[in-house]
C-alpha cells in the first residue's frame, strides 16, 4: 500500500524506489562487495490496483518525514534540497531571499549552511534531527 508505486527494485535485496538512481546509489553504498560490475536492479510493473501517492501532499499533511521547503519569493515547493537551492539561485537572481523556516534574509551562496541550522540538509538522520551535507559525516554520526 504505502511502496507499491516504486517501480524499481534492487536485484540483491528488497529495497524499492520511485527512481531508478536511488537504487543505484543503494547498490553503491550497501552491495559494492555483491556487484560484478553490472547493474542489477528490477524494474517492476506500473500497479493500477495499488492508488498513487501524491508525496507532496503527503508531506504537507505530515504522513511522511520530509522537510518542505518553500520559496519565499513565488512560494513554489520543493522536497529535495537540491532542487531548491537550484531554484534560488538561477531563478531569483537579484532578489533578497528570506529562509521559510525562520524568516531571516540569507545570502544565497550560504542557503545550504543556513538550512543546516533547522536540520535540513543533503543527508538527514531517520533516527534524530541530525543533517549534514557531508555523506562522511552522516557515516561518522550514525
Amino acid at each position: 500500500k504505502d511502496h507499491g508505486q516504486c517501480r524499481f527494485q534492487c536485484g540483491y535485496c528488497f529495497y524499492r524506489s520511485l527512481d531508478a538512481a536511488n537504487v543505484l546509489n543503494h547498490q553503491q553504498i550497501y552491495h559494492a562487495e555483491d556487484r560484478s560490475g553490472e547493474k542489477s536492479i528490477i524494474e517492476l510493473p506500473e500497479r493500477r490496483d495499488i492508488p498513487k501517492i501524491n508525496y507532496m501532499s503527503a508531506a504537507l499533511k505530515g504522513k511522511v518525514r520530509q522537510k518542505i521547503l518553500k520559496c519565499t519569493v513565488c512560494h513554489q515547493q520543493y522536497l529535495a534540497i537540491s532542487s531548491f537551492i537550484e531554484h534560488v539561485q538561477t531563478v531569483h537572481c537579484g532578489v533578497a531571499i528570506s529562509c521559510c523556516w525562520c524568516l531571516r534574509t540569507i545570502k544565497k551562496d550560504n542557503v545550504a549552511a543556513h538550512l543546516l541550522t533547522h536540520y535540513i540538509g543533503t543527508y538527514e538522520c531517520l533516527y534524530c534531527d541530525y543533517a549534514c551535507n557531508i555523506k562522511q559525516m552522516m557515516q561518522r554520526h550514525l
